[in-house]
């Protein structure tokens, strides 16, 4: 599994595919695949429930949105799976990062959240 919690403070209304900070890391925004596989699963927390509109956080490979997404609209956790090797493929080397986008109603801007990725080497 990545050894990485990907962030965002203060999370904004209308955005599209920002890339989630790093926990972990202080110098990077993604976790380089030490072998090749797929992502399974994506969790996403956020500190105070979705009050209004909604948030979606997506697995990135190499800067590009993956498939994997997870939804949060009305609470606080959002998750997502599938199986391995159906998609969101990644080869040794690859930089896997996560994406959030949110409407443009979404509140409390002062929500924070947290997401992590769920991966299955050589599927």
């Amino acid at each position: 599994q990545p050894a990485e919690i990907w962030f965002q403070d203060n999370v904004a209304a209308s955005q599209t595919n920002v890339a989630l900070g790093s926990r972990v890391s202080t110098l990077f925004d993604t976790w380089v695949a030490p072998k090749s596989g797929a992502v399974v699963g994506i969790v996403a927390r956020f500190n105070a429930a979705v009050s209004a509109g909604a948030a979606q956080v997506t697995v990135t490979i190499n800067g590009t949105p993956g498939t994997l997404n997870a939804s949060v609209a009305g609470g606080t956790i959002g998750t997502a799976s599938q199986v391995a090797g159906t998609a969101d493929r990644y080869a040794a080397g690859d930089l896997l990062g996560i994406a959030i986008t949110t409407s443009a109603d979404f509140a409390p801007t002062t929500d924070d959240v947290e997401a992590y990725l769920v991966i299955a080497e050589n599927p």
